[in-house]
């Protein structure tokens, strides 16, 4: 077989692919027991600096509800996607890297996947423990997949937990806290647009996030991740519409196009996860300095992570195409 980044193609609302194919890959490559997926970035969804047919890694998080079973299958299924320090340790030391060290997340980089057609995929998938996804979207321990779940993404697998704890806690939290980081900006009146919201949103989760300070991310990457491809405003806007329409209910704001306006007056740190409240209350910082503490905890352990769960190989590579990306876009 031939390999290639995808194979889809591009639809008129910049989503590449569909949910089926994707969903297939999945069923197709990888033991039973996976309770929830989704796809995100450039892979999933196009982007306006570069056109659907330059090659993509496609971006996929699988959650499993136990991250011991997953790897010993998954060893025996698919060795080629461990590194040889992952094949000597075994599921038991897998499992301790996933979830000791880190986010909580365990990443398999540049792996290629049968899709049953003449062309291959290549992909980057992330395992992560229910349990543990659940956690990091009430609570913030991470600020992991909690921050990457705040911007849109392809669900391909569904669970009921999961999505309620998204639409209960992380995105009405991240409302809050983007709420918060804006008043603390010089401005007249609580009032933004629903883009600067959604820009303000995008940026918390990369507070903090070593990859932007070494040139490893794309510097304009927060703006683009709202406007940088097709249809993306209108993903943000059907993704936050219900919590905005709950937060009106409540009184606490209104909004009318794209302009909206909250009550400056509420406190809104305690619409945060509670022990966000107690660093909070604790550090006498604001919320993004709070953020920014969070990220970087995880951040750092979790890149150092990446070189044992993909090898030095992998690794090197993965973080020299990031850097390449974030340069060419100065």
């Amino acid at each position: 077989h031939n390999v290639t980044m995808t194979t889809t193609t591009t639809t008129k609302s910049g989503q590449i692919g569909n949910r089926s194919q994707l969903t297939s890959l999945i069923e197709t490559n990888f033991p039973s027991g996976i309770c929830h997926a989704f796809g995100y970035g450039s892979g999933i969804f196009e982007q306006d600096y570069t056109s659907s047919t330059t090659p993509k890694m496609m971006d996929l998080i699988m959650v499993v509800r136990s991250a011991r079973s997953f790897h010993e299958e998954l060893l025996q299924r698919n060795p080629g996607h461990y590194s040889w320090i992952c094949h000597l340790g075994g599921p038991i030391f897998c499992d301790y890297l996933q979830n000791q060290i880190g986010a909580g997340v365990f990443f398999h980089p540049f792996v290629v996947l049968d899709n049953g057609e003449e062309h291959n995929v290549v992909v980057k998938y992330g395992i992560v423990e229910k349990q543990s996804i659940i956690q990091d979207l009430t609570q913030w321990p991470y600020f992991y997949l909690a921050g990457r779940l705040q911007k849109p993404t392809l669900t391909l697998i569904e669970d009921d937990a999961i999505r309620n704890a998204q639409e209960s806690c992380n995105l009405p939290n991240a409302v809050a806290a983007a709420f918060l980081v804006l008043q603390q900006k010089e401005r007249k009146g609580e009032v933004t647009s629903l883009s600067e919201l959604f820009e303000t949103i995008s940026s918390l989760s990369y507070m903090g996030d070593p990859r932007l300070d070494v040139g490893g991310e794309d510097p304009d990457k927060i703006r683009k991740l709202v406007h940088g491809n097709p249809g993306q405003l209108d993903r943000f806007k059907k993704l936050y519409q219900p919590c905005l329409e709950s937060f009106a209910q409540e009184d606490l704001l209104h909004y009318n196009g794209d302009r909206i306006q909250w009550d400056s007056s509420y406190k809104w740190e305690n619409r945060l996860p509670m022990a966000l409240q107690t660093q909070l209350l604790q550090s006498q910082n604001n919320v993004a300095a709070c953020l920014r503490d969070i990220v970087r905890k995880t951040s750092n352990p979790q890149s150092i992570k990446g070189v044992v769960t993909a090898g030095i190989g992998k690794s090197t590579r993965y973080a020299f195409a990031k850097l390449s990306k974030g340069l060419l876009r100065r």
